[in-house]
C-alpha cells in the first residue's frame, strides 16, 4: 500500500484580502437573514421545526428535487423504520460510491429534504448516490435515539449498497449537528465488534463545522461574543444540546464512558464505588480528570497571553497619547473625579447548575453612558466592575465595593437637592473617562479604552472561569487519588483475609 499523500495548507487562503467580493455579499446576506431569525432557545424547538417548514422565517423553506427518491430502512425496533431520501446522478456521470449524509439542526431541527439541492450537486459533481438520513430528533426523542438511527442506517449501508446501488458505501458526512453524528457513526464502525463493520474500508468522513466537543470547550465560547447575524451564538448552542442531552452535567459530557449510554442507564461516579469496581475504574477517572485539566491549562495559558498582549498595548496607547499631549496635560486616572461610575457591570453567579461546588459563571452587563443612567444596586455576592483601564483579574470584587459606595453617596445627594437642581447636575455627569478630555481626545486613548473594554468583556470573565474550573478539578483529583488508596488498601486486606481462611482450611482438607 502506498504512503498516503501529506495534507498542505495555503496560509493565503486564511488572509481576510482573500475573501471575494462575492464571497463578501453573500455572507452579508446571510447575516442579513439570520440577524431576522427567531430564537430557537425562545420558540422552542418544536415551534421553531414548524414555522421553517411552513416558511414562516426568514430563512426560505426546503427546496426538493423531483428527482429525490423517499423511501426508509429498517431500525433496530421492530415496526420502526428510518426514512432516507436518495439523490443520484442526473447528468449521466458514472456512480463511484455512496455518500451517507446526517443533517444538521441542533439535533433538533430539519429532517433529510432539506439538503436537496446541495446533495443533487454533489452527486452530479462527483459520481455519488447521496442517501439522506432522517434521524429521529430531540426533544421529543433525546440521546441516544438519534445516533442509534445513524448506526442503524450505516450498517444497514454496509451490508446492502453492493447489491442495491451496484457500489460500495464511501463516505459518511454532515454539518454541525451532522458532523457530530458523522464522527460517532464512524467511531461506530471502528470500534464495532463484527469485523464486517470494524475492518470495513471506509473511504472517509466529511466532517462541516461539527461540535464533537459538547462541553463546548474550548472554542465553543468564541460564540459568546454576540456578532449580529451569527448562525447560531452560545446561548443557541447550549439550548440545543440540552435538548439532546437532558439533564447531563459536565462531568458527563466530557466522560466517552458515559455518553455512550441512556441517561436512564447512567450512574454516577460516587454510585459506582464499591459496585464491581476495579483499579482500572479509578485510574480511568483520574486519566479523565487529569485530560480535562490539561484542556482547561491550555486555554488558561492563551487567554493569559490575551491578557498580557492587550494590558501592553493599553499601557503603550496611553503613552503615545501622553507624548502627543498638550503642555501639561497627562492623561490617566488621575484626571477623573467623583462624578466617574462604572461603564461595566460584572455579575457573578455560583451554583446554577445545582451543585455547591460549581465553578463560578460571569455576566458583563454594558451602561450606554447617558447622563441619567446609573448601574444597578449591586448584590452582596454580585459585585460590579470598575473603571475599564484598572481591569485585573482580582479587581472586580475590589471595583464592585467602591461602585456601590459611591452610588450610595450619589443617591443621598440627590435626596437633599430640589428637583430642578438635580436635573441640571445630572446633565453634566459622563460616564465615559474620554469626555473627561473633550471631544478631540487622541485616538491611542481611545485605542487604550477599546482594549480595556476587550480585555473586561471578553477575557477577564472566562480567564477566571477557567482558573475556578482547574482549582476544581485539582481537588477532584485529590479526591480521586484517595478513594483508589482506600480501594487498594482495602483489596490488600480483603486478600489478606482469603489467603488467612485458605490456610486455615488446608489442614481440614488434608485430613479427609
Amino acid at each position: 500500500m502506498s504512503d498516503p499523500r501529506p495534507i498542505t495548507f495555503d496560509p493565503r487562503v486564511f488572509d481576510p484580502s482573500s475573501i471575494t467580493e462575492e464571497a463578501k455579499a453573500f455572507d452579508a446576506k446571510a447575516k442579513d437573514v439570520e440577524s431576522r431569525m427567531p430564537k430557537i432557545q425562545i420558540v422552542g424547538a418544536k415551534e421553531m421545526r414548524r414555522m421553517r417548514l411552513a416558511g414562516e422565517t426568514a430563512r426560505p423553506p426546503p427546496t426538493l428535487v423531483e428527482s429525490a427518491t423517499v423511501s426508509s430502512i429498517p431500525s433496530r425496533e421492530p415496526g420502526r423504520s428510518i426514512p432516507i431520501r436518495i439523490l443520484t446522478p442526473q447528468n449521466g456521470k458514472p456512480i463511484r460510491g455512496v455518500y451517507m449524509h446526517i443533517h444538521g439542526g441542533g439535533w433538533s431541527l430539519a429532517d433529510e429534504s432539506f439538503a436537496d439541492l446541495f446533495l443533487q450537486g454533489l452527486a452530479d459533481g462527483h459520481g455519488l448516490v447521496c442517501v439522506s438520513i432522517g434521524y429521529r430528533l430531540a426533544p421529543e426523542h433525546p440521546f441516544p435515539a438519534g445516533p442509534e438511527d445513524c448506526y442503524d442506517a450505516v450498517e444497514w449501508l454496509v451490508l446492502n449498497s453492493e447489491a442495491i446501488y451496484k457500489v460500495p458505501l464511501a463516505f459518511i458526512g454532515g454539518d454541525s449537528a451532522g458532523g457530530h453524528l458523522s464522527m460517532l457513526t464512524g467511531l461506530h464502525l471502528l470500534q464495532h465488534s463484527d469485523e464486517r463493520f470494524s475492518n470495513y474500508p471506509l473511504k472517509g468522513l466529511m466532517l462541516h463545522f461539527g461540535a464533537f466537543s459538547l462541553n463546548f470547550m474550548p472554542s465553543g465560547y468564541n460564540m459568546t461574543q454576540n456578532e449580529s447575524g451569527l448562525n447560531i451564538d452560545y446561548d443557541a448552542m447550549v439550548f440545543c444540546r440540552d435538548q439532546f442531552l437532558p439533564g447531563w452535567t459536565h462531568e458527563t459530557l466530557i466522560r466517552p464512558d458515559a455518553s455512550s449510554k441512556k441517561k436512564s442507564e447512567q450512574t454516577t461516579w460516587h454510585q459506582a464505588i464499591g459496585s464491581r469496581t476495579t483499579m482500572d475504574d479509578f485510574q480511568k477517572r483520574i486519566d479523565s480528570l487529569l485530560e480535562s485539566y490539561l484542556e482547561f491549562l491550555d486555554e488558561y495559558t492563551r487567554l493569559r497571553a490575551q491578557l498580557s498582549k492587550l494590558q501592553a498595548g493599553v499601557y503603550q496607547n496611553i503613552a503615545r497619547a501622553n507624548f502627543s499631549a498638550e503642555r501639561g496635560l497627562r492623561y490617566g486616572q488621575d484626571q477623573y473625579d467623583e462624578r466617574m461610575q462604572a461603564s461595566r457591570l460584572l455579575r457573578i453567579s455560583v451554583g446554577d447548575n445545582g451543585e455547591d461546588d460549581s465553578a463560578p459563571s460571569f455576566h458583563v452587563e454594558k451602561f450606554n453612558g447617558s447622563a441619567t443612567e446609573t448601574p444597578p444596586a449591586t448584590e452582596p455576592d454580585r459585585p460590579s466592575s470598575g473603571e475599564e483601564e484598572q481591569e485585573t483579574d482580582d479587581a472586580a470584587p475590589q471595583d464592585g465595593k467602591e461602585d456601590r459606595d459611591e452610588n450610595s453617596a450619589e443617591e443621598e445627594n440627590k435626596e437633599e437637592k430640589p428637583a430642578g437642581e438635580e436635573e441640571q447636575t445630572t446633565s453634566t455627569v459622563r460616564k465615559d473617562p474620554l469626555f473627561w478630555f473633550g471631544l478631540l481626545a487622541p485616538m491611542p486613548l481611545r485605542n487604550a479604552q477599546s482594549l480595556a473594554i476587550e480585555a473586561m468583556e471578553q477575557i477577564i470573565p472566562r480567564l477566571v472561569t477557567v482558573n475556578a474550573e482547574m482549582l476544581r478539578l485539582e481537588i477532584e483529583v485529590g479526591r480521586a487519588r484517595k478513594r483508589r488508596a482506600k480501594f487498594l488498601q482495602k483489596s490488600k486486606a480483603e486478600l489478606v483475609h482469603a489467603e488467612a481462611e485458605v490456610q486455615a482450611t488446608a489442614p481440614a482438607v488434608e485430613a479427609t
